[in-house]
């Protein structure tokens, strides 16, 4: 569908605003589109879709409620529970996919929709009914399969693994990208059978398939990591403008993913200072007026706006207000950020950030078997991974001292062998004072978790975790010469 058949009325204007990396002045056209209510849905629906691209949680919302007021038909509803969840409106995106299901019993996509979203809450009795029942309206669909995977733990006598097994030959006539889902939720039914060669040939098919599907961007990635590290090593902001900001209320969390970043944030959210946690990409949406994130890319920046810095920190906060709402401390677990800290911390300098560490095997055993619903390309393919995160270690070792105390570096195994001394340096860090109110992170109501991490939170940290790298060296040697040659 074209953009122009979508946005009525300031349509010129804000694709304007989004050519020229203006994300404020966009938010501002959506916010003003919105006194004159286009009559028709698709058009509100487009709207909402623009607007929860930019981050705008309440302009999403207003778009996706109303688009949902004209138009009650299942799709439409489901479309607007999909974007306000991709804006963290969790509670009326729930609403909105039961309001589906309600009226719509055998529409599979509501299904999905609604046990993902349950999921995520931590509600996994109510979320695997939702999902068998996607399951049995759609056997054939992938995705339905996957994201019931993601909680359920098969066991030899489970009647699920009959029928998953069962579809295997009729799968094979399926499209790739189906395949590819299938196949991992199928290796993770052999790896809780304890089938492990089985579970690696399903793994390693269903890594080609999405491979192919997927193709990691290699040389993009390493220009992006090279510009910032060139940035760092010429000084660069040590020549940049100071950021006024001085507002601590967003705590940011980087690193591999996989790597613990879930852990920290439920730590943290289980401080009764802080109120919400996400993954949410906002920053990089503040920054949008930057082309890039090399040294001349920073300094050029500085001659357009009179403080760019300044000017993203309000961003960030403006979205992270619509999303979280005016009181707490907030976390944003944005692993992928990471390589952003620099210039996060030159636009919120009293922000505390946080770099999570794991084994790198275990990190890299993990990434493989995940089949992520967005990113993480890479861990499609063994050589890419293992260069991948020898390119995320070198990216780590350049920012870490060039922040200093700024950042506090924590391991993923120190946070399982002595929880509460870590939380304590977590806190510390943070500002947070010590609290008889803190709650442990697997105890922890009301913060989503959109992770396959997500069954795990739900229990007291345990080590079943640690060491599974050297347990599959054999299968994972591809990604470990890759990854010693990168590092080099």
């Amino acid at each position: 569908m074209e953009t122009e058949t979508v946005l009525p009325g300031k349509l010129k204007e804000i694709q304007e605003a989004l050519e020229n990396n203006n994300r404020n002045k966009a938010a501002r056209l959506l916010t003003e589109q919105a006194k004159e209510l286009p009559e028709e849905t698709v058009h509100r629906l487009g709207l909402a879709q623009l607007a929860a691209t930019i981050g705008e949680t309440a302009t999403t919302r207003f778009y996706a409620t109303h688009a949902v007021a004209g138009d009650s038909s299942s799709n439409t509803a489901l479309k607007a529970a999909t974007l306000l969840a991709d804006v963290g409106d969790y509670p009326n995106a729930i609403k909105m996919a039961t309001r589906v299901v309600k009226t719509a019993k055998d529409f599979a996509p509501g299904w999905n929709v609604l046990g993902t979203l349950q999921a995520q809450q931590g509600n996994f009795a109510e979320a695997e009914e939702s999902l068998k029942k996607a399951i049995f309206i759609q056997p054939k669909s992938a995705i339905h399969w996957l994201e019931l995977a993601t909680i359920h733990t098969f066991t030899p006598d489970d009647p699920l693994v009959r029928d998953i097994l069962k579809l295997q030959n009729s799968m094979a006539a399926t499209s790739p990208m189906n395949q590819g889902a299938y196949l991992y939720a199928l290796s993770k039914v052999f790896f809780d059978l304890g089938e492990t060669d089985q579970a690696w040939q399903a793994t390693n098919t269903a890594a080609t398939i999405m491979n192919q599907v997927s193709p990691y961007e290699k040389d993009r990635n390493n220009e992006n990591v090279a510009g910032i590290i060139g940035a760092i090593q010429q000084n660069t902001f040590g020549q940049l403008k100071q950021s006024p900001d001085a507002s601590n209320r967003a705590i940011f969390i980087f690193g591999n993913l996989r790597s613990g970043g879930c852990l920290v944030q439920r730590m943290l959210v289980g401080h009764p200072e802080v109120t919400a946690g996400d993954s949410t990409g906002l920053f990089s949406l503040a920054a949008a007026s930057l082309n890039g994130i090399s040294s001349q890319d920073l300094l050029e920046i500085q001659t357009k706006y009179e403080n760019p810095w300044r000017d993203m920190a309000a961003a960030y906060y403006h979205m992270a207000k619509s999303r979280f709402g005016a009181e707490g401390r907030i976390v944003d677990r944005t692993m992928s950020q990471g390589r952003l800290a620099p210039i996060i911390h030159q636009a919120m300098p009293k922000a505390p950030l946080i770099w999570v560490r794991r084994n790198i095997e275990d990190t890299a055993l993990s990434q493989f078997k995940t089949c992520f619903p967005s990113g993480g390309r890479w861990s499609f393919d063994q050589k890419n991974l293992g260069e991948h995160l020898a390119l995320e270690e070198k990216l780590y070792e350049a920012i870490a001292p060039a922040l200093g105390n700024a950042l506090l570096t924590v391991n993923y195994e120190d946070m399982v062998a002595n929880p509460e001394a870590e939380r304590a340096r977590i806190f510390a860090h943070c500002g947070l004072a010590a609290s008889p109110e803190v709650v442990a992170p697997h105890e922890v109501q009301d913060n989503p978790v959109i992770s396959s991490s997500v069954a795990a939170l739900q229990k007291p940290i345990h080590a079943n975790a640690i060491g599974n790298g050297a347990r599959f060296s054999q299968q994972m040697e591809v990604f470990r010469q890759a990854y010693t040659a990168a590092k080099a």
